[in-house]
């Protein structure tokens, strides 16, 4: 048996663009799914970073002279050096001559108050060598000398960067909270760290601008006439690396986190007797947001905590990592409720009513999960010395690093990390499908495979399908509560034949199914779970889609691959197809 020539469409995690998640067969387009996800999300890159979706905020990023950009007696010649990217794009930043009045370029768009952004641009020294980037609002910001390559004079309230690039360029970057609804950022040139009498035709070079919501500098992304956003935006595939290894297509049910702020503890978060320390560490996207707290006196309740309102169930989660102190607890009340040891990667506690797991993350990282299966009305996260307590002693600055806090209602497992900002934010659930390709589906006999990583054994759907689009005459792999994982061949709305089994949660699961005239069966993993040698396949309408999750409410899944075979293998065949 030859699994690819055999085939008409095999869907193996790979090439992807926005609403499109590309087959490996056929190779003329007419398999790649249609995917859809109405919201933006995360996954785990390739390197084993969370990455989700950022935005330059700036309009004509390589463009100075552009009327996006308000001259503040200074002049712009565009086009005059070659940048950073090996084009003729660069322009000069001119200072006029005019004595005692500030002199820059800028941009105000729009700002959530209380959040870091940080403004990056591409410089370097022409007749004059200071570059300042500056906040506008409150005139706090710093100055970059591009001759020596070093920062200058900077506000108390700034972090900066000045990275060395080629042809004597500098990537400088400041980064500071926004006091204001708008990110007042000002970028001019100078010869010294004051406003600069200029001649009029002295300046630096300037390329590139990039404003984003970030505690630092993250890939410049270029724009034009609106802000860019890039990542995992609303309707783009998400090719999981999670534990490493090839990608997998990542399907989620719909989830929102409840928890405001779900990147900094300074935010929205009640704190009692800790100590915080604001983006003290990277975390596990891989930029400095991860938070240290330690507990500034010693008894009980030395944690962080945020009112929630949940339904009958909820999930609880945050990204940990032992700085010091290496017994985290998540909670609802006075006690600790789950407990977990950073150094061994155990949960070590378990209140009634709660569920612990802990997840590697690597570099030290844990994601931390408690699962509770009634309401909660708040979520707490604490620091102790023994996991049923939250009794802990305070030892100096020993404390956890946290991060990507998350609070899931009607949940009984954790998604994906969902960011916050201010506010609770929905993920809207994953699904990929394509139509009218009945030609690629067997409509007297055929095989459909699935090989996927089953997340849970609760009370929600796996669905896969090949069907009349309908649902009157399919053949379906899915879920139920008890729990169970069936195979249905349905003819007409009339059931042909089911083959069941019982899932593991957290488990690769290999499924195939076999139908023909009197001769349907499944295996599962190298093993035959049933068979029927009566029934029909006279379809009342073609088979005509392949579907993953085409309900609201299933279970998530990462799939490693998918293949319709439009032959019934034999069964030596399916046993061979579906071994791990």
């Amino acid at each position: 048996m030859s699994t690819y020539d055999d085939a008409s469409l095999i869907y193996y995690p790979s090439g992807y663009k926005e609403s499109k998640a590309y087959s490996l067969k056929p190779t003329d387009g007419s398999g790649d799914l249609t995917f859809t996800r109405a919201s933006t999300a995360t996954r785990v890159n390739e390197q084993g970073l969370i990455e989700g979706v950022r935005t330059n905020l700036l309009t004509y990023s390589e463009q100075f002279d552009n009327a996006a950009w308000v001259k503040n007696n200074s002049s712009v010649t565009a086009n005059v050096t070659t940048a950073p990217n090996g084009t003729t794009t660069a322009d000069k930043l001119i200072p006029n001559a005019t004595a005692s009045v500030n002199k820059y370029i800028r941009q105000v768009p729009s700002a959530t108050n209380g959040l870091i952004y940080s403004l990056t641009v591409f410089a370097k020294a022409a007749e004059y060598d200071m570059l300042r980037i500056e906040d506008g609002n409150n005139s706090r910001g710093a100055w970059f000398n591009l001759s020596l390559g070093t920062v200058g004079s900077v506000s108390l309230d700034v972090s900066t960067n000045i990275e060395a690039l080629e042809n004597g360029w500098y990537k400088c970057t400041i980064s500071k909270l926004s006091a204001a609804s708008s990110v007042f950022f000002l970028i001019g040139g100078s010869n010294t760290e004051s406003v600069q009498v200029g001649d009029g035709t002295s300046g630096i070079y300037i390329w590139g601008a990039m404003l984003e919501q970030s505690v630092q500098a993250t890939e410049y992304i270029p724009t034009t006439t609106t802000a860019v956003s890039v990542g995992m935006l609303a309707n783009v595939p998400r090719i999981d690396y999670t534990g490493g290894g090839c990608g997998k297509l990542l399907l989620e049910p719909q989830r929102t986190n409840l928890i405001k702020n779900s990147a900094n503890v300074g935010a929205g978060f009640v704190v009692g007797n800790i100590t915080l320390v604001l983006n003290n560490a990277a975390a596990p996207n891989g930029l400095v947001e991860a938070d240290k707290f330690y507990p500034n006196t010693s008894g009980s309740y030395r944690w962080f905590y945020q009112a929630v309102t949940t339904s009958a169930s909820c999930t609880i989660s945050v990204f940990a990592k032992a700085d010091g102190k290496d017994i985290l607890y998540i909670s609802e009340g006075s006690l600790a409720d789950v407990s977990f040891d950073l150094s061994s990667g155990l949960v070590i506690f378990e209140r009634s009513g709660w569920v612990g797991s802990i997840e590697d993350f690597g570099d030290g990282w844990y994601r931390c999960i408690a699962v509770k299966s009634s309401s909660v009305s708040f979520a707490a996260y604490g620091v102790a010395d023994i996991g049923g307590s939250n009794t802990v002693t305070a030892s100096g600055t020993d404390g956890i690093l946290v991060w990507g806090m998350q609070c899931e209602s009607s949940a009984t497992y954790p998604t994906s990390y969902i960011p916050t900002s201010g506010t609770a934010v929905t993920r809207v659930a994953d699904s990929a499908s394509k139509t009218g390709i009945s030609a690629l589906i067997g409509q007297t006999e055929g095989t459909f495979f699935v090989d996927f990583e089953y997340n849970s054994t609760k009370p929600e759907t796996t669905y896969f399908s090949i069907d009349d689009v309908a649902g009157n005459n399919r053949i379906l792999i899915y879920g139920v509560t008890t729990p169970k994982i069936n195979c249905l061949i349905q003819v007409g709305g009339s059931t042909q034949a089911v083959f069941s089994f019982d899932p593991s949660a957290n488990t690769r699961y290999k499924i195939a199914v076999g139908y023909k005239v009197n001769d349907f069966t499944a295996y599962v993993n190298g093993s035959q779970i049933g068979s029927d040698l009566s029934g029909s396949v006279t379809w009342t309408a073609p088979l005509s889609r392949f579907t993953f999750n085409a309900v609201v409410q299933y279970n998530a899944q990462k799939i490693n691959s998918a293949i319709i075979i439009p032959t019934r293998l034999s069964n030596a065949e399916l046993a061979t197809l579906t071994t791990l």
